[in-house]
């Protein structure tokens, strides 16, 4: 089975930038190769502002603060998904 046959049917992703085998920087990377129009929201307790802003060049969508506010969240990917926060 191709693991990306339905990579394009994805709305959005929200991912913790510390993940246990691949840093986030380097997982958005993966996902914008597999698909260039991917839509993320990344979380993490500390962004480095050097990072967030090359992330945010590379077609981040916006990133969360943890600890977050789950309503907080789900409004903003509403608004990603939407189009209303590009």
């Amino acid at each position: 089975m191709n693991n990306t046959q339905h990579i394009h049917e994805i709305a959005l992703v929200l991912s913790d930038m510390g993940l246990p085998r691949l840093g986030g920087w380097e997982m958005f990377q993966k996902m914008k190769e597999r698909n260039p129009d991917v839509k993320a929201i990344l979380a993490s307790g500390y962004f480095d502002p050097d990072l967030k802003m090359d992330m945010l060049n590379a077609g981040a969508k916006d990133f969360v603060q943890k600890p977050y506010v789950v309503d907080a969240i789900l409004r903003r990917i509403r608004e990603v998904i939407d189009g209303d926060g590009e």
